[in-house]
């Protein structure tokens, strides 16, 4: 696919944060952060509550679906490429 001049890179930062929402709501949701007393955080997901929640398979579900269709070709910034093989990759 190819881009018009008229697509920016605003666009597709736009359009990546709609392609992750799904994940992004999954990590929202059951990512704990917790500040330690020496300084420093320290994150974890939260699996069991996670895998208790409906919601997180259709999330999930949502993700590849929307993975599956998305065309990599609309990646204009090499940044943008990395990251969403990185996250293939995954």
């Amino acid at each position: 696919m190819l881009f018009s001049t008229a697509t920016s890179v605003a666009d597709v930062n736009s359009d990546m944060e709609e392609l992750y929402a799904p994940y992004a709501e999954v990590l929202e949701r059951f990512v704990v952060e917790n500040a330690l007393s020496g300084g420093g955080l320290v994150s974890a997901f939260n699996y069991e509550k996670a895998l208790a929640d409906s919601r997180t398979f259709a999330l999930l579900n949502q993700q590849k679906s929307l993975l599956a269709e998305f065309d990599p070709d609309r990646l204009t910034e090499q940044y943008q490429s990395i990251a969403f093989y990185q996250f293939e990759y995954l």
